[in-house]
């Protein structure tokens, strides 16, 4: 029996049909990270109450965890679209806008070729 997670998943698949797998990829890796997400606020969750800890610091705990996880995750994905010289979609002022991979590695400390900038490397050993 499969979980209701990947019949969801599934359930997709076949209503986008095969023409259309990278926008079915996208939605497959959003979906499993929310996942991941879930799996790392309910650990984090479960830390702070053996911890002894109050429900409002194991709510903070539960948000911390999950923002960090978010952002991690979120750096990951657009920097393995960049390497692999892909645009990605973005909200700006409400217009969805294309990101090319240069701005993407900008973003993170890289040059237009996903190497860490000479600056940005002396940076993180002070």
């Amino acid at each position: 029996m499969q979980q209701p997670e990947y019949e969801e998943l599934i359930d997709l698949v076949e209503t986008l049909g095969e023409s259309n797998l990278r926008e079915i990829g996208l939605l497959v890796e959003q979906r499993l990270t929310t996942l991941v997400h879930q799996r790392l606020a309910s650990d984090a969750e479960r830390v702070a109450a053996s911890r002894g800890l109050g429900t409002f610091e194991r709510i903070k705990a539960r948000r911390e965890a999950t923002d960090a996880s978010h952002a991690r995750s979120n750096r990951e994905a657009l920097l393995e679209h960049a390497r692999m010289g892909r645009e990605v979609c973005e909200s700006r002022d409400g217009k969805v806008i294309w990101i090319p991979p240069a701005e993407i590695f900008a973003r993170y400390g890289f040059d237009e070729f996903g190497r860490p900038k000479p600056d940005a490397v002396g940076s993180d050993t002070k």
